[in-house]
């Protein structure tokens, strides 16, 4: 069984140093949460009263084919597939096996500390994922030399929500790359992984599959050091505005510039 590494961070150079140290040739993705005892696991399998997976598949059917009917006059752009309305519905909230990544450890970091209520007492975390030995031990070679898949790619053929087969489909979550459909999901860099039929948390499949070291690492936040660190990440200019560049965004810098709860 592979251990997770923890590590605890207290400062805006802690984070960076740790960053910085990483292997130069491997690709890095980062996600940001609120609660550092939040599991790795997306929100369509958080469902309160379905946990088996035949039974959330059905129900992930049952959302495209609702969402599809009720959503296009809402759109601002004609969806081209189940694929491309699954990372739409994912930007909206909609649960579906999708989990958020960022190439950006400090949009991660913003994340993570934005993400956590002024109240509690609790540390926040950043994930930091190898996604290409992550795959190679998700699925193998990933067939047809792919590290990273796109949506589309044949190679994420058993994770197709379109025409997805409970009997195709396979076990483990893999990393993928999605589309950037709002200039949101451009300026945080997203990118994500999709589950397969285990629906048990990413940090669990690390440990029981063994998984290569440090595929996946967990850095801790204790709830002294987030309000410091948030003020540190101000300073380097990764506000509100740049993670949510729209109005929205702005409306939000400008509450927490001038004092207001957020």
């Amino acid at each position: 069984m592979a251990k997770l590494r923890s590590v605890t961070i207290n400062s805006l150079q802690d984070f960076t140093r740790f960053v910085d140290a990483l292997p130069k040739k491997e690709i890095h993705w980062y996600r940001g949460c609120g609660k550092a005892s939040y599991k790795l696991i997306p929100t369509l399998y958080r469902h309160p009263g379905k946990r088996a997976i035949r039974n959330l598949l059905d129900l992930e059917k049952q959302l495209l084919l609702w969402f599809k009917e009720r959503s296009v006059a809402f759109q601002t752009r004609e969806l081209d597939d189940d694929w491309d309305r699954l990372f739409f519905m994912q930007h909206f909230r909609v649960p579906t096996r999708l989990l958020d990544w960022t190439e950006s450890p400090l949009i991660a970091l913003y994340f993570a500390l934005t993400s956590r209520s002024s109240a509690t007492k609790k540390a926040a975390a950043v994930w930091v994922l190898k996604p290409k030995p992550w795959n190679a031990k998700a699925a193998g070679k990933m067939s047809y030399g792919v590290d990273i898949p796109s949506a589309g790619d044949v190679a994420l053929s058993s994770y197709d929500p379109t025409d997805l087969d409970r009997d195709q489909l396979r076990k483990t979550p893999v990393a993928m790359f999605g589309t950037h459909s709002s200039p949101r999901m451009a300026a945080q860099r997203g990118t994500f992984v999709i589950f397969g039929k285990d629906t048990k948390p990413m940090e669990k499949t690390y440990s029981e599959d063994n998984f290569p070291v440090d595929a996946l690492v967990k850095l801790e936040i204790p709830a002294k050091s987030c309000a410091p660190l948030l003020r540190s990440l101000r300073t380097v200019g990764i506000t509100d505005s740049v993670v949510f560049p729209d109005l929205e965004g702005l409306a939000m810098e400008a509450k927490r510039n001038f004092g207001f709860k957020v």
